[in-house]
């Protein structure tokens, strides 16, 4: 693992929780062009799909993913990184 890496983890107070939907993302999108769907966060992650969502949600609003207007998820420039942990 990267420091630079992990420090800008720490320094984002991710938990594990959320560092797995954040790989998750970076995982599944790296597998096609377009935003990756709420649902297939849900089956990689083996969680329900009301919980990808609020997480989404909330790493939305903390800057580290995007959705667009058909609720595709992107990892938010600069946040790449992130997912290669």
């Amino acid at each position: 693992m990267a420091v630079r890496t992990l420090w800008r983890m720490v320094s984002m107070k991710l938990s594990k929780s959320q560092a797995h939907y954040i790989r998750a993302v970076y995982e599944l999108s790296s597998n096609c062009e377009s935003g990756v769907r709420i649902v297939d966060i849900a089956e990689k992650l083996e969680v329900s799909k009301a919980s990808a969502s609020l997480s989404m949600t909330k790493l939305a609003r903390r800057g580290v993913v995007r959705k667009d207007a058909e609720r595709h998820v992107y990892l938010a420039r600069g946040c790449s990184h992130v997912g290669q942990v």
